[in-house]
C-alpha cells in the first residue's frame, strides 16, 4: 500500500491513536476491577498451562485476569507504548510487547489460544486478511480462536468518534475464519456495547466468539 492509503494503519501502528485510546480508558482498566463478561466467557475455554496470545491487549488487564482464573501462560501485543509500559509495571507475570495484528513475531503454531481483544474493527482494511493469516499461522491445530467485537446486522463503516479521519469497520469477523472448513464455531455469547441489556440498535450489539481450529485435511470430508 502507498503511504497515502495507510492512514488507518499508521495512526495505530505509530502509537498515537493507541496511546490516546489507553489514556481515555485507563480508569476502566484498573487492576482491581472485576473480570468482564468476555473474560469470564473465554476463561471457560482455556486450560492451565496453555499459551495464550491476546492481540490488542492494551496493558494486559484481561490477560492478568485469565492467568488468575485459568492458570495459563499469557502473552500480549498492543500498538500503544504507554499501555505496554503500564502493563509491564503492573503485571510482572505477563509477556507484553508493542505490535500490531498484521505482523506477529512468534513461531508457527506457538499458541493454544489467540484472542482478538475488541480491535478488529479498527484494523486497516488493506491489512485485514494479513491479520487473519497471521493469527492462523501462530495458532496450533486444536487451538481456540477467540474474538470480541461488534456484531452488526450488515457490514458497514462509521467514522471513529475519537479521532477525525479514522474509521470503525463493523462486521461479523469470525466469518473470515469460518469460510475455511478448518475452523468451526464452538460458542457465541452476545451482549451490549453499552450496559448489560440487549441493545436496541443492531449496529451497537457486541458478541464474543470461540472458534476451534481443526487439523488439516481431516476437516475436509472425502467424496468418491
Amino acid at each position: 500500500m502507498k503511504n497515502s492509503d495507510r492512514k488507518q494503519h499508521l495512526a495505530w501502528a505509530e502509537g498515537g491513536a493507541a496511546d490516546a485510546w489507553f489514556e481515555r480508558n485507563r480508569m476502566k482498566l484498573d487492576m482491581d476491577a472485576e473480570p468482564g463478561k468476555s473474560t469470564l466467557f473465554f476463561a471457560r475455554h482455556i486450560r492451565a498451562g496453555q499459551r495464550v496470545l491476546e492481540i490488542g491487549a492494551s496493558n494486559g488487564h484481561q490477560l492478568h485476569r485469565l492467568k488468575q482464573i485459568a492458570g495459563c501462560d499469557v502473552y500480549g501485543i498492543d500498538p500503544s507504548p504507554s499501555a505496554i509500559a503500564d502493563g509491564l509495571s503492573r503485571y510482572p507475570g505477563l509477556t507484553l510487547s508493542v505490535g500490531t495484528a498484521d505482523t506477529l513475531d512468534f513461531q508457527n503454531e506457538f499458541f493454544d489460544v489467540v484472542i482478538f481483544g475488541f480491535c478488529l474493527y479498527l484494523v486497516d482494511r488493506g491489512l485485514l486478511m494479513r491479520s487473519v493469516a497471521e493469527a492462523d499461522r501462530v495458532l496450533a491445530r486444536g487451538g481456540r480462536l477467540m474474538i470480541v467485537d461488534f456484531d452488526p446486522a450488515v457490514p458497514h463503516r462509521r467514522p471513529f468518534v475519537h479521532q477525525q479521519g479514522l474509521w470503525s469497520y463493523k462486521m461479523c469477523y469470525p466469518n473470515l475464519w469460518l469460510a475455511n472448513p478448518n475452523y468451526i464455531l464452538a460458542e457465541k455469547f452476545s451482549y451490549s456495547h453499552d450496559g448489560d441489556t440487549f441493545h436496541s440498535d443492531p449496529n451497537e450489539r457486541v458478541a464474543a466468539w470461540v472458534l476451534v481450529k481443526q487439523g488439516g485435511d481431516d476437516s475436509y470430508p472425502q467424496f468418491e
